[in-house]
């Protein structure tokens, strides 16, 4: 589980990144992202931000809210 959570660590990392880049280049409102993902890869998200998979996974990084959704 620690490696789940350790690669979740880097993902969050650059997602901060991303954002910063976007807040930086046009953004002047808060923006919404929705990012797909496997049935697997949501349950480690959801289960790692410690929400229940039955609610929507969201977290807001900056200006931008994330959503995850599951395919």
């Amino acid at each position: 589980m620690a490696e789940n959570e350790k690669s979740f660590e880097d993902k969050l990392v650059n997602m901060a990144n991303v954002v910063d880049i976007i807040e930086k280049t046009f953004l002047t409102q808060i923006t919404d992202i929705k990012i797909t993902l496997a049935q697997k890869e949501y349950s480690e998200v959801c289960e790692f931000l410690k929400i229940s998979k039955e609610e929507k996974c969201k977290i807001s990084i900056g200006s931008i809210n994330i959503t995850f959704l599951k395919m």
